[in-house]
């Protein structure tokens, strides 16, 4: 999956983290990365269903954004807003 090309999700973080996904510890799930500031596993999510299934458990998420348009290298990562559907 590109970064900027696949990826279609709209979305609320109510806390942007500074931490990159890239810096992040890696597991044993590739799509699960271990923040060791926080020390709480946080989530690559696909697709707005995916956000939307981390963001009920409240899980730290990555989302997959336009480096283009925004500045930013690889996905975004912080906590979904649970109030935004």
């Amino acid at each position: 999956m590109s970064w900027n090309q696949e990826a279609n999700i709209r979305c609320l973080l109510s806390y942007a983290c500074p931490q990159l996904w890239s810096q992040l510890a890696a597991t044993n799930a590739p799509d699960r990365r271990y923040c060791k500031e926080c020390n709480r596993d946080v989530y690559l999510v696909r697709d707005e269903e995916d956000f939307f299934q981390h963001a009920a458990h409240g899980h730290c998420v990555a989302v997959p954004i336009v480096p283009e348009a925004s500045g930013w290298e690889g996905p975004l990562t912080g906590s979904p807003s649970r109030t935004w559907r």
